[in-house]
């Protein structure tokens, strides 16, 4: 079940890192609004995955918590489809990273528990990476033979499909 969670995850991240500043970009935005909403996830880096893993120590439920982070930014994630404003973008992309943020540090937690039962961590993490390049480039692909103006729609709903 792990290697399929790492699966859709790196499908969102192998999506989201190479062309969500594009899209960004292509539907108005500035450089410096498109840094800022880029600049979320490092800042939120400083505490929020501190504050869901005390909530996983606390519950001692860290597979709850995991599905609880993927719903909740899954939920978020949608509404990038809509959003094509600063204004819309930047109460969104704050609420989706402040669930987004802590997944792969509590993923990794069970999947190393996990592989100290069965020893199979490296699998399970290799097919993360396995789809993020593979999504890279067969959305890479896919985006240049759709050459959508103002921002392809697409971006948005692959990373919210990922989290789902």
């Amino acid at each position: 079940m792990l290697k399929l969670f790492y699966l859709c995850f790196f499908i969102s991240s192998g999506v989201a890192i190479p062309f969500f500043p594009t899209y960004l970009r292509q539907i108005g935005l500035s450089g410096q609004q498109v840094s800022l909403l880029l600049a979320i996830p490092s800042a939120l880096q400083l505490g929020v995955p501190l504050f869901w893993g005390w909530i996983a120590d606390r519950t001692r439920r860290p597979d709850r918590v995991l599905r609880t982070l993927c719903l909740g930014a899954f939920a978020c994630s949608l509404l990038l489809i809509f959003a094509r404003s600063m204004e819309a973008l930047f109460p969104i992309v704050l609420a989706m990273q402040f669930f987004a943020v802590p997944i792969i540090s509590l993923a990794d937690s069970l999947a190393v528990e996990r592989s100290r039962k069965d020893g199979h961590y490296g699998a399970i993490r290799a097919t993360g990476s396995t789809s993020f390049i593979v999504v890279c480039l067969i959305v890479g692909w896919w985006l240049d033979l759709r050459s959508a103006q103002g921002g392809d729609v697409l971006v948005p709903i692959l990373i919210s499909v990922g989290f789902g």
